[in-house]
C-alpha cells in the first residue's frame, strides 16, 4: 500500500554524475529520463531537428524540460512552441520546473484534458497565418503513459494546419475563376 502512494507524485531523484546537478524522474514506477544522462537523449533529439520557419513545434511531456534551451536556440523567429502534458501531476511538475520568465513567454504549456484551450490558441494562430506545419518532439517518457493520447492530439494539430491552408489555396484558386468568369459572362 505504501509503494502505491509513493508512485502518485513524480519524485526527483539525483543522476549522480560526477558534478552534475541534474535531475531525472520515478512516475510510476519508471524513470522519466535516464539515471545516468538524463539530458542527453532530448539534447541529441533536439541537435538532429531539421526546423523550417513557419512551424509549430510541439513538446509532448516537457517535464524537467530538459533541452528547451538548445530548441529555443535552433528555431528561427517565426516559429512557435507549445508543450502538452497529459497527467496532471507531471502537469504540476513541468509549471514548476519552467522558472525562467523568458521561457514561460516563449512557450505555451496546455493540459490535454484541457483540449478546447489548445484548439483556441491554434485557431487563433493558424487563421492568422502563422503555421505552415507542425513538428512533435518528446521531452520525456512520460508520453508512454497516454501515447494514444498525444498521437491524436498531434494528429489533430497538423490536420488543422493542414485544412486551413488548403482551404486558403482553394479560395485564390476559385476566386480567380470566379472573376474571370465574370467579365468573360
Amino acid at each position: 500500500m505504501t509503494e502505491n502512494n509513493s508512485n502518485e507524485k513524480p519524485r526527483l531523484v539525483n543522476a549522480g554524475q560526477g558534478f552534475s546537478i541534474l535531475n531525472t524522474v520515478n512516475y510510476k514506477g519508471r524513470f522519466l529520463y535516464s539515471k545516468y544522462s538524463p539530458d542527453k537523449a532530448v539534447v541529441a533529439a533536439v541537435n538532429r531537428l531539421q526546423v523550417l520557419p513557419q512551424t509549430l513545434v510541439v513538446i509532448c511531456s516537457p517535464c524537467l524540460w530538459y533541452g528547451l534551451n538548445e530548441l529555443c536556440d535552433l528555431l528561427p523567429e517565426n516559429c512557435s512552441i507549445i508543450a502538452l502534458e497529459a497527467d496532471d501531476a507531471l502537469l504540476e511538475l513541468a509549471e514548476d520546473s519552467l522558472l525562467d520568465q523568458s521561457q514561460k513567454q516563449r512557450v505555451k504549456l496546455f493540459s490535454l484534458n484541457e483540449p478546447q484551450k489548445v484548439n483556441e490558441y491554434l485557431l487563433q494562430n493558424t487563421n492568422a497565418g502563422n503555421f505552415k506545419r507542425a513538428l512533435r518532439i518528446d521531452f520525456s517518457a512520460g508520453v508512454s503513459f497516454s501515447a494514444e493520447l498525444y498521437d491524436g492530439a498531434f494528429t489533430a494539430i497538423q490536420e488543422t494546419i493542414n485544412t486551413f491552408w488548403k482551404n486558403r489555396i482553394t479560395l485564390v484558386k476559385m476566386g480567380r475563376l470566379y472573376a474571370r468568369n465574370i467579365f468573360r459572362n
